[in-house]
């Protein structure tokens, strides 16, 4: 089985998220069992990485230009491949090469994630709306025309079978790994542990996308007490708040770290498909606070195993009511655990090798 893994970015670089993270597990899983599989993506940088193949898209309208050559350069050598895995809109043309085998995962939906950033005047410029309309569509082409579709939520199951017809979805879910050794060194465990020394509650943000993540609503939400401490990684905040350190890019030993010494998990997005961040600090037990939207209902049951949310002020009064109930909070955090539990990879990774074996063998 020889198969292109199409990602935007480089997988093992470190600004990289959930959709990489995606694909770096299915690729270590299928090589592991002696699957050939190759990442293509795209680079602005004349760099190489073993086992990727880059294409160099420049700085300018680079999503569109990676999805041009990416298409081009398929085509060229489709009798390498037997199968081309593409991601949302990552490969949205690949679809058009006739006897190319395609499957694609649906990680969200750029047209319904565009149509939230206006709802809530989130878009930066006319520029950035238009391209998000144009990938938007291009996607749902996609999902048209590929010859399998996996999504990663109930969610985006539904909202494309309505947008296409295509009642053939498969929904398998992302997954995750839970390590359980974290190879931290003993410098920033001190660094971590003398920073949270005063505080009593370990309350945690992530994200890259300070407006789209709720970074301001997770600020806000600490900043009434004397005894909660917010770490926000990922995104490097320079405006400075009452019981917010910000530690800014972190890499995967010390993310994992982070949610394990966290009792909270503040998660005010705004759109998600399916976050891999989410699950990942439930899986060290880490109480999930969220915004009630599609994506979060599917792992969150309301005050079992976290909290969805309405509004942006009812994030503080849960924080509230988690430290002054400190045993309903140890109860909710094994809730927590138990629930991601439900999405660790032995078993979500075969369901995904599976759907790949069904199209190739037929």
């Amino acid at each position: 089985m020889r198969i292109l893994e199409v990602s935007f970015l480089n997988p093992y670089q470190s600004n990289s998220g959930g959709v990489e993270s995606y694909i770096v597990k299915i690729t270590n899983f299928l090589r592991e069992n002696n699957k050939i599989t190759i990442i293509c993506s795209s680079t602005n940088k004349t760099m190489k990485h073993d086992n990727i193949i880059e294409l160099y898209t420049g700085k300018f309208l680079r999503k569109s230009i990676y999805n041009i050559r990416l298409y081009f350069y398929v085509k060229k050598h489709r009798n390498e491949f037997d199968l081309i895995h593409i991601n949302g809109d990552n490969g949205f043309l690949i679809p058009l090469i006739n006897n190319m085998k395609t499957v694609m995962t649906l990680h969200g939906s750029m047209l319904e994630n565009t149509m939230v950033n206006i709802k809530n005047f989130k878009f930066r410029s006319i520029i950035s709306y238009i391209t998000g309309v144009f990938l938007g569509y291009m996607e749902i082409f996609a999902c048209k025309r590929a010859n399998k579709i996996i999504a990663v939520s109930k969610h985006i199951k539904t909202y494309f079978s309505e947008y296409t017809g295509r009642n053939s979805i498969n929904y398998i879910p992302t997954c995750i790994n839970k390590m359980d050794t974290i190879n931290i060194s003993e410098t920033d465990k001190l660094r971590i542990a003398e920073m949270k020394s005063e505080y009593k509650t370990v309350c945690l943000w992530t994200g890259i996308d300070p407006e789209r993540k709720g970074l301001g609503i997770a600020k806000n939400a600490v900043s009434n007490f004397d005894d909660v401490i917010l770490f926000t990684a990922g995104y490097k905040d320079e405006n400075r708040a009452k019981n917010v350190i910000n530690l800014g890019y972190v890499d995967k030993d010390l993310l994992l770290y982070l949610y394990q010494i966290s009792d909270i998990f503040i998660f005010p997005s705004m759109y998600e498909g399916f976050s891999i961040a989410l699950l990942e600090a439930m899986s060290y037990g880490a109480i999930p606070l969220s915004f009630k939207i599609p994506a979060t209902e599917e792992l969150i049951t309301d005050s079992v195993d976290g909290f969805l949310l309405h509004d942006a002020s009812k994030f503080e009064d849960k924080i509230k009511y988690l430290v002054q109930n400190t045993d309903k909070m140890e109860i909710m955090k094994k809730n927590v655990s138990r629930r991601a539990e439900d999405f660790y990879c032995s078993k979500i990774l075969l369901e995904i090798e599976s759907t790949f074996k069904e199209l190739l063998s037929s």
